[in-house]
């Protein structure tokens, strides 16, 4: 087990530094500081079964990919300001940019015409109002991105689960807030914890 999360991070490190690789010591070290943090704190429920919808910010890197018409498809992890990491299988054999988009800051399934603004420079939401509920507020608060670029490595002598790695990355960063903040990639040769969030 532990060398399988090991190929997983080596891969993913590996599609990241290739990518991306003008990150600076001092952003790492920001990035670092930044990511895993909750800022809206809950207790975490145990069970699976019969679980509870999570609150919004409770797990702020999860984001949703939505096809162009609007349907859920797939969830993925924000591992930066720029890049999401997902499953290769929501991209196969439609390894295009256009096919999905990226829904960043809620935990609802969400509609685009009612809920999805586009990022912009400052990130700015509207103010909530004394009437508004707080449900509504919070998903004026989802981001839509679209992809610019779609990496899925090959990995012929891999696993069928370390064959299953995309790396998307975004138009342009977004800007972390309570409701969108990147996860955490464990280091070289940690132990990962045995908690899952899901998207959907």
């Amino acid at each position: 087990m532990r060398s399988r999360h090991f190929a997983l991070l080596l891969i993913v490190s590996t599609i990241f530094a290739g990518i991306c690789p003008s990150h600076t010591n001092g952003e790492k070290d920001h990035l670092m500081k930044i990511c895993g943090r909750r800022e809206v704190q809950d207790t975490v429920s145990e069970r699976i079964i019969n679980g509870t919808p999570a609150t919004p910010g409770h797990w702020p890197w999860m984001v949703g990919l939505y096809t162009a018409e609007d349907q859920f498809h797939c969830g993925g992890v924000l591992i930066s300001s720029q890049f999401v990491l997902t499953a290769a299988h929501c991209y196969r054999d439609k390894n295009s940019t256009g096919f999905l988009s990226v829904r960043l800051g809620t935990t609802k399934r969400t509609n685009f015409t009612v809920h999805c603004q586009r990022n912009t420079e400052k990130n700015v939401y509207p103010e909530r109002s004394g009437t508004t509920p707080v449900h509504e507020y919070l998903e004026g608060q989802v981001i839509c991105m679209d992809v610019d670029y779609v990496c899925i490595p090959y990995q012929d002598n891999c696993t069928h689960f370390m064959k299953d790695l995309a790396l998307l990355k975004l138009t342009k960063p977004v800007k972390f807030t309570q409701y969108i903040q990147p996860i955490c990639l464990p280091e070289h040769c940690e132990e990962p914890p045995s908690n899952v969030t899901l998207y959907g």
